[in-house]
């Protein structure tokens, strides 16, 4: 039997379906006769930077928009992020710079989506200053990744003001859609799947408002902005390495995107992309607490054999992930997952164990902070407290002779005359130490596991922001920006995501709106 190249994409979608929740291999295709209960040129999925910036840029460019989010709130992970967006002072170094993060990890880089994204960083402060009228942003350099080569080119942009973060960012973005343009908006209104026709591909989706399911007819095209899968278990258990795994950001992403355009034959790329801090879950609450003691020096993180595994203030935050993520064949285990933080009563006295900085759900939508002085964390047993290091060892379950052991040696080391950590080279002397001994009870643990502040794996897409099916061919009239199908592998520039929403929402915007509607 002779196969079509429609066959095979076929098969290959119901492979995709069949490695984790990403859904059915047929998208719901539609007749001619189907019933629209809401008629519009452009069609936005999803309310956060990405979704706000392409209803901006397909408004602008003269068509009807509406954007529909599932969360009875705008925002999603835009809202909760540090609010910086990653811009450049030297197109061509940034080239060198972000080329580089992808050899190192061996991730797909696609060449004109990296000419897109770059020329689009010379563009992102001025896009966020046009979100409101006499804006003005602090602007500072930053590289995640300082010794790679033209690391020197990195800036970002925020906005200075009362409200700071990820919820000053959002406000921008909410001044330009609701007020300058008044461009609709359905809140509680999930997608549910995309509807399409052989001839027009993509023509709207089925939407579910006020606990009915209404069709929404899309004449120039789709765009999906729904974020990652930080909070669906199975998709991460068949994606990713490391578990378990938490979330920092928004519980909305739950991988509907995802399901939605592999239902309409996208390929997949990048679903090992992470953006994952270590952190610590917080009893009662839905998100995590990111595990960023910056400064605090003296502690040391350990495995559940009570072994150092890393040089602990050289984990970067954004990687943290990368670090624990280590399997054991013969024990057939992730021994640093969960790891352990040890702190003396010493480093207590410095300050918070885990301070809360500015992103996060927890912070800005669950309204809980890390105390500076940790007793409350103590007392509701977030924090393990004992008057020894063996006590210790027993409450959090690691081997005491092992623990005892590996402080002892930290100790030794610090106290040699050199100072310096023999395992991993922190310093425990000299005018900027980030190594202290661990001497001075009562002791305290904190649990780490890896915690997403988001996924980057998603379809694959074009400079152009359309979807592209198993093929590397566009899916007609079908957009996508933001975290869902990212740039970005697993080795991430911080500040790139929200970058990332800005530039590929306006591409995707711009371009759907100059589709020719389809009939």
């Amino acid at each position: 039997m002779k196969l079509s190249k429609r066959d095979l994409l076929k098969g290959s979608l119901a492979t995709v379906a069949s490695l984790g929740s990403v859904g059915p291999a047929l998208a719901k295709n539609c007749d001619k006769g189907i019933p629209w209960d809401k008629e519009v040129d452009v069609l936005v999925i999803g309310y956060g930077g990405a979704g706000a910036s392409a209803a901006i840029a397909a408004k602008d460019n003269g068509s009807n928009v509406l954007i529909v989010e599932k969360m009875s709130e705008p925002g999603g992970n835009t809202s909760v992020s540090s609010g910086q967006v990653l811009a450049t002072k030297d197109k061509e170094k940034t080239k060198v710079y972000i080329s580089n993060l992808f050899k190192y990890s061996r991730c797909e880089l696609d060449p004109k989506l990296l000419d897109a994204y770059v020329e689009g960083l010379t563009h992102t402060l001025d896009w966020m200053k046009s979100l409101e009228d006499n804006s003005d942003l602090m602007v500072k350099q930053y590289a995640a990744f300082p010794f790679v080569e033209g690391a020197e080119s990195m800036i970002y942009g925020g906005f200075h003001g009362a409200s700071t973060g990820g919820p000053r960012l959002m406000q921008a973005y909410r001044n330009a859609v609701e007020k300058k343009r008044n461009i609709e908006v359905w809140l509680n209104s999930p997608a549910k799947r995309l509807l399409m026709t052989p001839e027009n591909g993509v023509i709207g989706a089925e939407i579910e408002k006020d606990g009915k399911k209404l069709n929404v007819k899309a004449k120039r095209g789709v765009i999906i902005t729904t974020g990652g899968y930080e909070y669906d278990d199975e998709t991460k258990t068949n994606f990713n390495l490391g578990s378990p795994m938490y979330a920092l950001g928004c519980p909305g992403n739950t991988g509907d995107g995802l399901r939605m355009v592999s239902e309409a034959g996208a390929g997949l790329w990048h679903m090992s992309g992470l953006s994952c801090p270590l952190g610590i879950k917080i009893p009662g609450h839905t998100a995590c607490q990111a595990f960023r003691p910056r400064n605090q020096i003296g502690y040391i993180l350990v495995d559940q054999l009570g072994r150092r595994f890393a040089d602990e203030k050289r984990i970067e935050h954004h990687i943290g992930i990368l670090s624990v993520n280590h399997y054991e064949g013969y024990s057939l285990n992730y021994p640093r997952i969960p790891c352990y933080a040890i702190f003396d009563q010493t480093g207590k006295e410095r300050g918070s164990f885990a301070p809360s900085y500015g992103s996060g759900w927890l912070r800005h939508r669950e309204k809980w902070n890390w105390s500076r002085s940790n007793d409350p964390e103590i007392q509701a047993g977030i924090v393990k407290t004992a008057p020894s290091i063996e006590e210790l060892a027993k409450l959090i379950n690691v081997p005491a002779e092992n623990l005892s052991a590996t402080v002892k040696k930290w100790n030794d080391d610090l106290s040699s005359p050199d100072g310096i950590d023999k395992e991993f080279g922190r310093i425990g002397a000299g005018e900027k130490p980030n190594a202290a001994p661990l001497q001075k009870g009562p002791f305290y643990a904190l649990t780490i596991y890896p915690t997403l502040l988001n996924t980057q794996g998603g379809p694959r897409h074009n400079e152009k922001a359309q979807v592209l099916n198993s093929f590397k061919e566009p899916i007609k009239h079908l957009y996508v920006a933001g975290e869902l199908g990212s740039f970005w592998g697993f080795i991430y520039q911080g500040c790139g995501n929200n970058a990332e929403s800005l530039i590929f929402g306006h591409i995707a915007g711009e371009n759907a709106a100059k589709e020719t509607p389809w009939s």
